[in-house]
């Protein structure tokens, strides 16, 4: 940029009035004036009088500029409105503003706090913007940053040493960092502008979270979420560190040999225990009389044992191994008199628990009317499937639990279960068949195109969506794959939403189910000539011409206001605004394009008068008239942006001065001074 320069001005400005020569004083321009040079007057033609600049005169140079420096210290123009001048350019641009500024770094991040969004500004290119997210349990996390089309912001997910977790950039309107499961803690996440990104970009970040269980090295116990990871099989408990334990006892101990055996009565089970690993049982039982017998032993499938009947002489008559949980030995024409059975553990090196022995004369299996269960004689009438199990009465009714409903409750819409968008999960069951589950979710757009599925192997949901409001937006019985539902609907407007789920008819249950949702904003500009498209931030509708402004419905409505309208009406030559000589007036507006202003202004001598009128639109028409109005001289500011009309020895009186917009156009703002020399 040029330095401002020393000016020498040298003229001679020369009115003939009558036979009379005169050598008036020429005000300097304000250019000149404000730029800083030093002016350097030509004593010789007068105390007014300035020398010629010469060459090395500094010349403003302001081609292609709207604002900003002239080159010589002076300003090439004003920005309106909520423009500021970029000063390298000297284009008047949207301001550059973040609220949550300074977060550059860690030591001034800020908090995210669940479900609630964030709108942030990267300003300038080079910034950064931080962010905490503080998890009090370990929890799955999902960030969703959103932007315009043209912008690319990178984003990272750091642990507390900032190590990364995930990345992603916004190209294209939107991205997503995500962690299945986190431990509680403090972390992190970084925004900076991307590559072949808009300028200062704006964006908005929501951070959303769901409890995740976490059972990695647990083998009981709390998941940490209200449920448990497992639970321990008979005979041994849960302890906290531990895991599951032995609680291995035996109250028929000492047991160990023949001579200390347990009798056995007839269909009366004994429920035993093999502790220490290397123990033996040993049982007896008296017949009366020749007898055929069965012998049963059951213990969960992964013991095995061993079974071994001997006679009174302790000669071996038969043997079995428990297998999958069950050994039976059958036995016929047993004399009369005393037998014996040892059990022991197969392995030999495992404890076994608790495991149940029983002996009965042989009988005929009852297995009417059920499905499963004992058959009344040692054996079994059948298995259930998976999700099933055996009631009291021999029949297979569901073992589906809702783990939900366990912790807490989501059977209506005050407690409904947050949907993450692009989130599923297949922690959900509808149990018993009268069972509702409620989820929610929150969309961030205007309008988005939404589609909530079902998935599982077994079942027939049916589905509800509603709005804030609960009011039934949609629902579904059969869509989705099988008999499992589904819901599409397109332009939805943004905000909260419910979906409800349950069973059909309330006659089964589901005991497994997945539920998806899936969102995309839908850009529209219908109805809007201007504005977002309520995806992409910023004009994406259009823009509004000079002059105008865009509402948040997306109309262009007149962003020219005049004040001296609002307060004092000038329309007229009868409520003209006084200007006094010497006086420069830059407050002034022609809105609506139809407005027109009137000065007025008292002349006590025959003086010359100069009335300067300058604005940026090059659109304004002057008149000037006598106190009859009568015109007396007139200009217009085009092509130029300046108008001057200048009337020599006037007589005194009053004067008026008429400004209008060509076109009928408007002008936010433009001056008039008024000097009479």
């Amino acid at each position: 940029m040029a330095r401002p320069a020393t000016i020498t001005i040298s003229l001679v400005f020369m009115v003939s009035c009558g036979a009379n020569n005169d050598t008036r004083d020429i005000p300097l321009p304000n250019w000149l004036l404000d730029s800083g040079a030093e002016v350097l007057t030509d004593a010789s033609e007068g105390d007014n009088a300035v020398t010629d600049p010469g060459p090395d005169a500094c010349i403003p140079d302001c081609a292609d500029r709207d604002c900003g420096d002239d080159g010589c210290g002076g300003t090439c123009g004003s920005c309106f409105g909520d423009l500021v001048c970029n000063w390298d350019t000297g284009i008047c641009e949207a301001a550059c503003t973040d609220p949550f500024e300074p977060d550059d770094d860690p030591s001034n991040d800020n908090d995210l706090t669940p479900d609630v969004q964030q709108e942030h500004t990267i300003c300038p290119d080079t910034d950064q913007d931080w962010f905490a997210i503080t998890l009090d349990i370990p929890s799955a996390v999902s960030v969703k940053i959103t932007t315009s089309k043209q912008a690319s912001i990178d984003v990272y997910l750091l642990d507390q040493d900032k190590t990364e977790i995930d990345s992603t950039s916004t190209m294209g309107g939107s991205g997503l960092v995500q962690a299945a499961k986190l431990p509680a803690g403090t972390y992190f996440l970084k925004a900076k502008s991307g590559d072949d990104t808009e300028t200062n970009p704006r964006y908005w970040v929501v951070f959303e979270r769901a409890c995740a269980p976490d059972c990695a090295g647990v083998q009981c116990g709390d998941d940490g979420c209200g449920g448990i990871c497992d639970s321990c099989p008979d005979g041994f408990e849960c302890k906290p560190d531990e895991g599951c334990v032995s609680g291995c006892k035996d109250p028929f101990e000492p047991d160990n040999d023949p001579e200390l055996s347990t009798l056995l009565l007839p269909d009366t089970p004994a429920t035993q225990s093999l502790c220490p690993s290397d123990d033996k049982d040993w049982f007896s039982f008296d017949l009366d009389m020749q007898s055929d017998i069965q012998i049963w032993v059951t213990t969960q499938a992964q013991w095995k044992v061993d079974v071994m009947l001997f006679d009174t002489d302790m000669v071996e008559l038969d043997s079995a191994i428990s297998d999958t949980g069950y050994a039976n030995i059958n036995a016929d024409a047993l004399a009369a008199g005393r037998y014996f059975l040892l059990i022991k553990a197969t392995d030999g090196d495992i404890q076994i628990p608790a495991y149940k022995v029983q002996y009965g004369f042989k009988c005929a299996p009852m297995c009417d009317g059920k499905e499963c269960g004992d058959d009344g004689c040692g054996g079994t009438c059948g298995s259930c499937g998976d999700f099933l199990e055996c009631g009291e009465e021999g029949l297979c009714l569901s073992s589906c639990i809702d783990s939900v409903d366990q912790a807490g409750s989501d059977d209506d819409e005050a407690h409904a279960g947050f949907l993450a968008i692009q989130d599923s999960t297949d922690s959900h069951s509808i149990c018993p068949a009268d069972d509702v589950d409620w989820f929610r979710f929150s969309l961030p757009w205007t309008l988005a195109d939404v589609t909530i599925e079902t998935f599982g192997a077994m079942g027939n949901t049916e589905m509800w969506l509603y709005d804030a409001d609960l009011t039934e937006i949609d629902s579904d019985d059969d869509s989705g794959v099988g008999q499992f539902s589904k819901i599409t609907v397109p332009d939805i407007p943004g905000g909260s939403y419910y979906v409800r789920l349950k069973a059909v008819d309330d006659l089964a249950q589901v005991p497994q189910y997945t539920i998806s949702l899936k969102a995309a904003c839908s850009p529209s500009c219908q109805g809007r000539v201007c504005g977002t498209d309520g995806c992409s931030p910023g004009s994406a509708c259009g823009t509004c011409a000079f002059g105008y402004v865009c509402t948040a419905e997306g109309q262009c409505v007149s962003g020219c206001v005049d004040q001296v309208d609002k307060t004092k009406p000038d329309n007229e030559s009868a409520s003209a605004n006084l200007i006094f000589d010497g006086e420069t007036i830059s407050t002034h507006s022609i809105c609506p394009g139809d407005d027109v202003d009137w000065y007025v202004f008292t002349v006590t001598q025959k003086p010359d008068v100069d009335v300067v009128v300058e604005t940026l639109s090059a659109n304004l028409d002057v008149w000037l008239y006598d106190s009859g109005l009568v015109e007396l001289d007139s200009n217009t500011t085009k092509p130029s942006g300046k108008a001057k009309l200048h009337v020599g020895a006037l007589a005194e009186g009053i004067y008026y001065v008429k400004v209008a917009a060509g076109e009928d156009s408007q002008v936010p703002v433009y001056t008039i001074t008024l000097d009479q020399n």
